[in-house]
């Protein structure tokens, strides 16, 4: 888990805020990785 990966989890709970105000209609997941997650070298320990 690196931070991109604690802010996606953090952000659950007001996403589910944002999404019940809109009477349960999904809410994208931002990219917090502004799209770094296509070239991120996996993690050496996960191979």
């Amino acid at each position: 888990m690196d931070v991109y990966d604690a802010a996606a989890v953090s952000s659950v709970v007001e996403l589910s805020e944002i999404s019940v105000a809109k009477q349960g209609r999904p809410v994208d997941v931002p990219d917090f990785t502004r799209g770094g997650w296509r070239t991120a070298k996996p993690l050496e320990i996960v191979s």
